[in-house]
């Protein structure tokens, strides 16, 4: 779980590796998907989670090609969204706010947040694949089941 401190040093970091689009949320995370690429080592092969995902995309394609594979591990991706809002200065009512937003502000005053522990057990990882079609592109999101 990342730290407090870790919250606000979320950068946009991209690139291109062997006629490949990277993109990153930090320079490290940036680095180490780059020395992956490189080398033919894939950590990620031996999660459940990516294989039932890259399964799912398999099973969905039939066949075709695809030009942009996703994983994300929605627990790892909420951790530092979840601390942020923690921090009572992000959620107290602001003064101009009204409608909607406002009222969800403003349900926060008072109210603690559960501990992240019983939200994560609701998260389950994430896929999604954009293939060509004949005329157009295809964008596919999807949500494996937390069993």
């Amino acid at each position: 779980m990342k730290k407090e401190s870790d919250v606000n040093s979320q950068q946009c970091v991209f690139g291109v590796a062997n006629d490949e689009l990277m993109l990153a949320n930090s320079v490290e995370a940036f680095e180490m998907a780059y020395e992956m690429s490189i080398s033919n080592d894939d950590p990620l092969a031996e999660s459940i989670e990516y294989r039932l995902m890259r399964q799912r995309i398999k099973s969905q394609l039939r066949g075709r090609e695809c030009s942009l594979i996703q994983y994300q591990n929605t627990i790892e991706s909420l951790v530092s969204i979840y601390e942020m809002a923690k921090r009572t200065e992000y959620l107290s009512p602001r003064p101009g706010i009204t409608g909607p937003l406002g009222s969800w502000l403003a349900s926060f005053n008072g109210n603690q947040l559960p501990p992240f522990e019983i939200i994560s057990k609701y998260l389950a990882p994430a896929g999604a694949f954009l293939s060509e079609e004949a005329n157009d592109l295809h964008y596919s999101v999807f949500w494996l089941r937390r069993d």
